[in-house]
């Protein structure tokens, strides 16, 4: 399956929309069936707490369990912050473009946003990730399997929902394409990557010391 990224339903509603509340909220239990969020919070929770950036942050849940970890959270979302999520996380609206110069920590992670760049954007990152210590991502598995798990949440999503699944997946990835765009060699960087059963794509990567 080739990659296509085109434009997701849900980028183009307004934030307070009745159908973008309810993708969203889609879109978290997507999430938590994925389990995408425990895979981070499982990693995160035997390193040493500092600064992660959380690009794509959504509800907030992630970076709340963060703060509960003892990290300090910058989160970068196009909506704006959820009136749930922690006072100490500190919450940048706007697009991860025009902050590109300006975010920096430990840990950069993003959970379902990296397949909304094309290739050629994805590589623009580079310098970005660059800076941090550790990059962690969880993106939906590019592979006709993923379409079929799908369908079976079909009946259970809204329209948004519905038509955004499907265009996630066709922009998804597979093995070694995200650390090659990104520019991540195995000389610099010791990377995972893993796939799960669900449609998860996943990669970990952290710099080696000198």
């Amino acid at each position: 399956m080739h990659r296509k990224v085109v434009p997701e339903k849900l980028d183009a509603l307004p934030a307070h929309a009745p159908e973008a509340v309810r993708s969203r909220q889609d879109l978290e239990r997507i999430n938590a069936l994925m389990g995408n969020h425990a895979w981070v919070t499982g990693i995160l929770r035997y390193r040493l707490p500092g600064q992660v950036v959380e690009i794509g942050a959504g509800d907030g849940k992630l970076a709340n369990a963060l703060v509960e970890l003892g990290w300090k959270v910058t989160a970068v979302d196009l909506a704006p912050k959820p009136s749930t999520c922690a006072s100490e996380v500190s919450w940048l609206r706007c697009d991860l473009r025009d902050v590109l110069d300006d975010v920096e920590g430990d840990v950069l992670l993003g959970s379902l946003v990296w397949h909304h760049f094309k290739t050629a954007e994805l590589q623009d990152f580079r310098k970005l990730v660059d800076r941090f210590h550790g990059f962690l991502a969880s993106e939906p598995w590019r592979v006709h399997h993923a379409r079929l798990l799908a369908l079976t949440l079909v009946p259970f999503v809204n329209g948004v929902t519905r038509h955004d699944m499907f265009v996630s997946i066709r922009a998804g990835f597979q093995r070694g394409e995200l650390p090659a765009w990104l520019e991540l060699p195995e000389s610099r960087w010791e990377i995972q990557e893993a796939v799960a059963l669900l449609g998860a794509y996943r990669l970990q990567a952290w710099k080696r010391q000198a």
